[in-house]
């Protein structure tokens, strides 16, 4: 392709130590030499922490199954977001008060009649947007000052055939970028006149696209090619391709803007595994199977935390590694629909959505590893006991 450099072809450089027997036995033969030449490697706490999930009701859905799709946290105003298309009666974005926790529901911000599925916040300007079913996409004012504080002030219709869906924000050139994965293409929206300013053409079926702040470029996960793609914001060009050499489809990504290295979550069921990579070289750094067949994932700058969704694994699990370095470091059992995460700074608590039938709602849980030393050798935080039962339900868990 004309101003795209070659696609590169990355074999794996480290591989995090089994849980089960089966791990990643019958993986292709790159990662058998590794494990050969490198040996394992242990992670620093136990592999599950079992922590209370603590529920968040939203009455206009009770006894709903829940659809949500993504989550985030605002903190000037101590608000958790989540995109809810969970009865055509309640679709839109759900508010809810984290200033406390668990959080609070408040009132669902309407949409209209479209489904919300990406949400991204572009503080500089005080707008949040979501993509939507209907291929448009949905300005959300989160102005406290403002009359229109919370309801949607804008829509945006991208000219797709098929849906919008996950979003991330430029904030270097107030760009919102909107994935549109079965049409093929991202669209770049300026986010201080709402007008779309250009495509990217002919992507293909990608997930979650990434704003980088350590080198302006967006990245996101081509599914059905494998790969990871570096944009240019400016250019709207894809610049890099780098072919993964184990089974991924690539979804959701987080980076840490202080070393431009980040995790990728991969929703592989047959070899569940997660990347750590390197985005300045574009190259693998580990590759864990202690985590594996997820969605979203998060980086949080406060805790220094990777959380990764890993909803399809066995069993559902949120997943958290440290930083610097990238080290798988435990995970908690949710349920195997709870596919999206936000972290609240203040009370180091992670949301995610209880996606068990007629369970609708939200789960708040403690980082489980807020209160560990540096080295990871000793953890202060309250015993962990077994989830309890919700609502009558089987507890999540092993």
């Amino acid at each position: 392709m004309e101003g795209v450099e070659e696609e590169e072809r990355v074999s794996p450089v480290g591989l995090a130590r089994a849980r089960r027997a089966l791990g990643l036995i019958a993986a292709i033969s790159a990662v058998s030499v590794v494990l050969t030449s490198c040996g394992f490697q242990e992670p620093p706490l136990e592999p599950i922490t079992r922590e209370v999930l603590h529920r968040v009701e939203i009455p206009p859905i009770e006894h709903r199954t829940a659809v949500m799709d993504t989550m985030l946290v605002d903190p000037a105003t101590a608000t958790l977001y989540v995109t809810d298309g969970t009865d055509p009666s309640h679709q839109g974005v759900d508010v809810v008060d984290v200033s406390t926790v668990p959080g609070r529901y408040e009132k669902i911000i309407s949409l209209g009649d479209t489904l919300p599925s990406g949400l991204v916040l572009a503080p500089d300007v005080q707008r949040m947007y979501t993509g939507n079913d209907d291929g448009t996409v949905s300005v959300i004012d989160v102005n406290p000052a403002s009359s229109h504080y919370q309801t949607m002030i804008d829509s945006v219709n991208l000219n797709g055939k098929l849906a919008a869906d996950l979003v991330t924000y430029d904030p270097a050139d107030h760009r919102v970028f909107v994935n549109s994965p079965d049409d093929g293409f991202l669209t770049a929206i300026d986010s201080r006149t709402d007008k779309i300013v250009g495509r990217v053409e002919n992507v293909g079926l990608l997930d979650e696209p990434k704003y980088d702040p350590a080198d302006g470029m967006v990245y996101a996960g081509a599914i059905d090619d494998n790969l990871i793609m570096r944009i240019d914001p400016r250019t709207l060009k894809v610049v890099q391709k780098w072919i993964l050499d184990v089974p991924c489809e690539p979804h959701g990504i987080g980076i840490d803007p202080k070393t431009n290295q980040g995790v990728i979550g991969c929703a592989d069921r047959d070899q569940p595994v997660t990347i750590a990579w390197d985005f300045a070289k574009g190259q693998p750094l580990h590759y864990f199977d202690l985590a594996g067949a997820s969605d979203l994932v998060m980086y949080d700058q406060a805790s220094n935390h990777f959380i990764v969704a890993a909803s399809n694994y066995a069993p559902a699990e949120m997943a958290v590694f440290s930083a610097s370095p990238i080290t798988y470091l435990t995970s908690v059992p949710t349920s195997h629909k709870s596919h999206d995460v936000a972290y609240d700074d203040v009370h180091h608590a992670i949301y995610t959505y209880d996606g068990r039938l007629r369970e609708a709602g939200l789960w708040e849980f403690p980082d489980p590893v807020t209160h560990c030393n540096k080295e990871l050798t000793h953890c202060a935080s309250e015993p962990n006991v077994p989830p309890p039962a919700l609502n009558g339900a089987p507890a999540a868990g092993r």
